[in-house]
This record gives C-alpha cells, structure tokens and sequence, in this order.
C-alpha cells in the first residue's frame, strides 16, 4: 500500500487515478503510470497532477508550472515558460541496511515538470516523504 496516490488530469478534461495496487488497466505486468505515459504519447499530455493522502495535497500545474501544498501556490521557476512542461514522477526507495539486514525502509516521492528553453534543459521538482 502506497502512502500518497496520484491523480491526473489530461488536455481533454480526463481524470486518471492510480489505483490501490499501482497496475496498469492497459498492461498488468507494468505500473500505472504507464498508462499516463502512453496517453501523453498519443498527444492528450497531463495538464494538472496530484499527489494526495488523507491529510495533504501536493499539485503541480503542468500549464504554467506552479505547485500547490494544501491551496498554498507558488512558483519555484521565475521565467515565463514557453514551451510544453513534461511530468516527472517517481518513488525513490531507500533502504537501511545493517550487518545484512534491512533495519529501516523510506520512500520518497518525486514530482514535478521538465521542459527544454532555448537548449537548457529545466527541471523543477519537489520532494515529499
């Protein structure tokens, strides 16, 4: 069981939701953010994703790259962005381990967007665990 699920919203005004077991609805042997990723291939990209538990909400808009935590908005970008923002998201593990023996497990999620000005590539991403 995850900590935090994710939701999406695409261009066309479609809601995604991961699901409890993290499975794919079009390929079962992947996660389901494959099904994110084969949705922005088809040209209909995320444009809102959050990341929820029972307590917190954590948004980046992937429009015009601000985030959210808890209706609190802010920017960590200070140049108009031009081009389209990518979703970054994932889950970093980090395990503990102590005379061979895994004493500890944390998961920190990743999000956020990418995009590519005048040859820079740009980054933004925030961390919550």
């Amino acid at each position: 069981m995850l900590k935090y699920y994710y939701t999406v919203r695409f261009q066309d005004g479609r809601i995604y939701s991961q699901n409890e077991d993290d499975v794919s609805l079009i390929d079962p042997s992947k996660s389901c953010f494959y099904d994110i990723i084969q949705e922005t291939d088809k040209g209909n990209p995320p444009v809102i994703f959050t990341l929820e538990d029972r307590y917190n909400l954590y948004v980046v808009d992937l429009i015009d790259g601000h985030f959210e935590v808890n209706g609190c908005s802010f920017s960590i970008y200070d140049k108009p962005l031009t081009e389209p923002l990518r979703l970054i998201y994932f889950r970093q593990h980090r395990h503990l381990v102590t005379d061979g023996v895994v004493t500890d497990h944390s998961v920190i999620y990743k999000f956020g967007w990418q995009t590519t000005i005048n040859g820079e590539n740009i980054k933004r991403v925030m961390e919550i665990n």
